[in-house]
C-alpha cells in the first residue's frame, strides 16, 4: 500500500504545482518564467494533472471500494498541501515533468507497465 500512497501523493504534488503556475501566470507575468506565459505547456500540464487525479480516484473506486477511493482523494489532497511547501524553482520543474509523471503513474495503475 506504500506504493499507492506515494503515487497518489505525487499526483497531488504535480496537480498543485501546475495549477499554482497557471494561477500565478494570470496574476503577474513577472512572477513566472517566460515559457509559462508564452507556451501552452502550463495549461496543458494543469489539464493533464486534473484529469490524472480524477482518473486515479476513479480507478481506485472501480478496482477496490469507496473507502479506498476516499483514501486516494485524501492522498491527492495531501500532495496538494505538500506542493505549497515546495520552493518555487521545484514547482516549475514539477510543471515541466507533470505530463510524463502522470502518464507513467496512470499507466502503472491501469496495468500497462510496472514502476
Amino acid at each position: 500500500m506504500g506504493y499507492y500512497f506515494i503515487v497518489h501523493t505525487l499526483i497531488g504534488i504535480v496537480l498543485g504545482c501546475s495549477t499554482w503556475a497557471v494561477t500565478k501566470s494570470r496574476q503577474s507575468v513577472a512572477m513566472v518564467p517566460k515559457w509559462v506565459v508564452t507556451t501552452p505547456l502550463a495549461h496543458l500540464s494543469s489539464t493533464v494533472a486534473i484529469l490524472g487525479a480524477l482518473a486515479a480516484v476513479t480507478t481506485t473506486l472501480i478496482e477496490w471500494s469507496l473507502v479506498w477511493a476516499l483514501a486516494t482523494a485524501g492522498e491527492v489532497v495531501l500532495g496538494l498541501i505538500l506542493s505549497g511547501l515546495m520552493p518555487v524553482g521545484l514547482r516549475f520543474l514539477a510543471v515541466l515533468l507533470t505530463i510524463p509523471i502522470t502518464v507513467a503513474i496512470l499507466g502503472s495503475l491501469w496495468g500497462f507497465w510496472y514502476l
